[in-house]
């Protein structure tokens, strides 16, 4: 006879999962380790105790202060990727702050930030020192014209002028009443539609301007209040003595010989009629040429 038999096949006690749960456990730990610690650091950063609320703007003489800090206040509302706060003392981007002051207010040469932990930003600004005014006439000559520097000058004071101060180094940086007199230094040029902000009167002829007023006064006791350049005779310039009378040179690199003749031509022929000269015309070495009103 047959019987029936049951047989029991051992059970293998290894349980397959543990690894994989064990790794998965390992996961869901660090993410909450990075959960903490990334809400922990969005929670530092918004605290009030790290958010510029302080301003100390030194160096405005001209510009309004109210107005300044203001615009910087405005410049660091809101957040970066809607979460980190402009106004961080953290993350405050403070090389794109002195990038739009310069950009928002032309007055400013330089301006420098420096963070002062833990809620203060400090402003140092140099503004701009005005040096004189630039004036177009808007009478560039046409093509083809002959016109000479002598009668250029002759004309009437244009009544469409376009002026803008200047600093020292010729940068335009703000609008200007049409100056008379020499109350301010004046430089013109036959150019139209000038744009300010922006570089006026070049690097180059600033300096070659300098150096004339340091040799007049010293070779020739003038001060000169003033110059003008025509864009078609680049290679000549002529300057404005306080006197009131032009003087037409050419550019070079020393103008001692120039003034020292000059200073010959008042003192022998002139003498005491200075104040009735137009212009005088020391372009061609000893030989002079001047005219009275």
């Amino acid at each position: 006879f047959m019987s029936n038999r049951i047989v029991y096949v051992a059970q293998d006690t290894r349980r397959p999962n543990a690894s994989l749960s064990k790794n998965r456990f390992r996961v869901i730990l660090f993410a909450l380790i990075i959960a903490a610690v990334s809400v922990g650091f969005f929670y530092t950063i918004r605290l009030p105790e790290f958010r510029i609320t302080q301003l100390d703007t030194a160096g405005l003489d001209t510009l309004q202060r109210v107005q300044v800090e203001e615009y910087i206040r405005s410049r660091m509302a809101g957040n970066f990727f809607l979460l980190v706060p402009k106004d961080s003392i953290f993350f405050a981007d403070l090389i794109g702050v002195q990038e739009d002051l310069l950009g928002a207010f032309p007055r400013i040469a330089q301006a420098q930030t420096v963070k002062v932990f833990p809620s203060k930003l400090e402003i140092k600004i140099e503004e701009r020192k005005p040096w004189g005014i630039f004036c177009a006439t808007g009478e560039e000559k046409e093509e083809g014209a002959e016109e000479d520097v002598e009668k250029a000058q002759e004309k009437s004071e244009p009544k469409n002028e376009e002026c803008a101060y200047i600093d020292r180094s010729g940068y335009g940086y703000e609008r200007a009443p049409t100056a008379f007199g020499n109350l301010i230094m004046k430089v013109t040029s036959d150019g139209e539609n000038i744009r300010i902000p922006g570089v006026l009167v070049e690097s180059s002829q600033m300096e070659e301007f300098f150096r004339a007023k340091k040799e007049a006064q010293e070779t020739a006791g003038l001060e000169l209040v003033g110059f003008s350049f025509l864009s078609r005779v680049p290679s000549e310039f002529q300057v404005r003595a306080k006197e009131g009378f032009m003087i037409f040179l050419k550019r070079e690199r020393n103008y001692q010989n120039p003034f020292k003749v000059l200073e010959k031509v008042l003192r022998r022929e002139i003498q005491g009629k200075v104040n009735q000269l137009e212009y005088v015309d020391v372009r061609f070495g000893n030989k002079v040429f001047y005219k009275y009103k």
